[in-house]
């Protein structure tokens, strides 16, 4: 059996050997990667796609798929000592790996990954989406701020005021936090800005999935209101509108593992069956 380094118009032609969640990255061609092949008489047998992060030495696993009829061979394995390699010759000290699970589909994932190298994969964010008619009568979506509090519209931000955000980062909110990040995709008129006493305090900021789902992509509140449920509402009024409004009728909400306030409230209030429950996974192997 032979590996060999396949080009993305090679990939094209091989759909099944690449992950969906891979596929439209790929497509575009905006990263670079690496694409090795595990090639027979008889054709592809499978085939890996690592992304290279520039500058930073950690490379990312994007995709790596065996055919059914050649699983448990070891050329999974095979596929990611080779591309291990090459990334050694790179500079590259750490390969991340991340997936997307539901119930429990983790364990097989976690095997492979910890029998090729990686330490054991890491709860990294929970994802929760379906229609928000499955969070009727729920307590906490009647939860109402106090009188010193606003909520506007994140359009309504003006431009002193998102100066202030702006030169708040790191000291008020963690970067990753930022709402200026990938501006261009927030929905200005359905994100929410919040105030307080006149002085944005927090966002709760949503982009359209698709003709149907809207993603609720960052909520944060400033800390010394966070102890109050402050978020949480401020989340509440977010599905309300969306709810009046009828134009979505589903919803797409996550939470990192490590903010344990709002896990807890995901796993407690997020559990209809018509709720998809999904977990990311994070697993690192060193190549040094």
């Amino acid at each position: 059996m032979d590996l060999d380094e396949l080009s993305i118009a090679e990939l094209a032609d091989m759909p099944d050997l690449v992950l969906p969640e891979a596929a439209a990255s790929i497509q575009a061609g905006a990263a670079q990667l690496i694409a090795i092949g595990a090639n027979d008489d008889d054709g592809y047998l499978g085939a890996i796609v690592i992304e290279l992060a520039q500058g930073q030495g950690t490379a990312h696993l994007r995709s790596i798929v065996v055919r059914p009829g050649s699983r448990r061979l070891g050329i999974g394995r095979r596929l990611l000592e080779a591309a291990a390699e090459r990334l050694k010759t790179r500079g590259y000290a750490l390969l991340l790996a991340e997936f997307m699970t539901r119930n429990g589909e983790e364990r097989g994932i976690a095997g492979f990954l910890q029998a090729c190298g990686f330490i054991p994969p890491q709860p990294g964010i929970h994802i929760r989406s379906g229609p928000f008619t499955s969070l009727r009568g729920q307590r906490w979506l009647s939860l109402q701020l106090p009188a010193d509090f606003e909520i506007a519209p994140w359009g309504d931000l003006t431009a002193i005021e998102r100066t202030g955000l702006i030169e708040a980062a790191s000291s008020e909110y963690p970067d990753i936090l930022s709402p200026f990040e990938d501006a261009a995709e927030v929905d200005p008129s359905r994100s929410l800005l919040l105030r307080y006493k006149g002085q944005p305090v927090g966002w709760m900021l949503l982009e359209e999935m698709d003709a149907s789902t809207v993603l609720f992509k960052t909520m944060y509140v400033f800390k010394r209101h966070q102890r109050m449920a402050r978020g949480v509402a401020l989340f509440a009024e977010a599905v309300r509108r969306l709810m009046a409004e009828g134009r979505y009728p589903n919803g797409m909400f996550f939470v990192e593992h490590e903010n344990e306030p709002m896990r807890q409230f995901t796993e407690r209030y997020f559990t209809s069956p018509d709720i998809r429950q999904e977990t990311m996974w994070r697993a690192y192997r060193s190549l040094t």
